[in-house]
C-alpha cells in the first residue's frame, strides 16, 4: 500500500507541476495574444519596436525635447527669482528719485520765485530807465524840428 500512496503521491506532484505549466502557459498566451492584438492596432509602435534604431532616435529626440523645456522652465524661474530680489532694491530706488525729484522741485519753486522778484525788479528797472530817456528825447525833438522849420 505504500508503494501505491508514493505513486500517488508523485502523481499529485506532477498533475499539480503540470496544471501550473498549464496555467502559466495560458496566462502567457493570453497575454500575448492581446498584446499581439494590441500592436497590430497601433502599427506606428510595433514599427518602432522592430527598428530600435529607428526608436534610439525618436527616444533622441523626445530627451532634447525635454531637455529644451526643463531648461526654459529653470530660465524662467531664474528669472522669476532674479526679479522678486531685485524688487525691493528698485523700490528704494524709485523713492529715491522721487524724493530727490521733489526735493528739487521745492528747491525750483524758491529759485523759480526768486528769480522772478529778480526779473520784476529789472523790469521795474529798465521801465525807469525808459521813461528817462523818453523824457530825453521829448526835449529834443522840440529843438530838433525848430532846426527844420529854421532852414529854408
Amino acid at each position: 500500500m505504500t508503494v501505491f500512496l508514493g505513486s500517488l503521491g508523485s502523481f499529485w506532484t506532477d498533475l499539480k507541476d503540470s496544471t501550473a505549466r498549464l496555467s502559466t502557459e495560458t496566462a502567457f498566451s493570453s497575454i500575448q495574444l492581446a498584446w499581439e492584438q494590441w500592436l497590430a492596432q497601433h502599427w506606428l509602435i510595433r514599427f518602432f519596436l522592430y527598428h530600435p534604431l529607428s526608436l534610439a532616435g525618436v527616444i533622441l529626440i523626445i530627451v532634447f525635447l525635454v531637455s529644451g523645456i526643463l531648461r526654459a522652465v529653470s530660465r524662467t524661474s531664474e528669472n522669476f527669482w532674479f526679479l522678486l530680489l531685485k524688487l525691493p532694491l528698485r523700490g528704494l530706488g524709485w523713492l529715491g528719485a522721487q524724493g530727490l525729484t521733489w526735493f528739487r522741485k521745492g528747491k525750483q519753486t524758491e529759485t523759480s520765485a526768486n528769480r522772478l522778484k529778480e526779473l520784476l525788479s529789472r523790469l521795474d528797472s529798465l521801465r525807469a530807465e525808459q521813461d528817462i530817456i523818453l523824457d530825453e528825447v521829448k526835449t529834443l525833438l522840440p529843438q530838433t524840428v525848430s532846426k527844420r522849420a529854421s532852414k529854408p
